[in-house]
């Protein structure tokens, strides 16, 4: 279970959208009421009409944890938080 808690997106950290190369620095994470389910919050790096976006932590099939079609990371770590 601790292995499971190490790859959380932990506030501060920049991570990687595997598909695009879409980086985003980590806000923080919330509980959805509606859904009962764990996001993350996250800013891109890169000119956007969004400002943040959220997603499911795991849950559904575009979830963070949730691998690519072909078994790849949807998402991947680039820099850990300083704390």
């Amino acid at each position: 279970m601790a292995d499971f808690f190490s790859k959380l997106p932990v506030k501060g950290e920049i991570w990687e959208h595997t598909k695009t190369g879409g980086q985003y620095v980590i806000e923080g994470s919330t509980f959805n009421v509606i859904t009962e389910q764990a996001d993350v919050i996250y800013l891109p790096l890169y000119p956007c009409e969004w400002p943040r976006f959220n997603r499911q932590i795991a849950g559904c099939p575009k979830a963070w944890m949730t691998p690519n079609e072909d078994g790849t990371p949807r998402f991947r770590r680039v820099k850990r938080s300083a704390t």
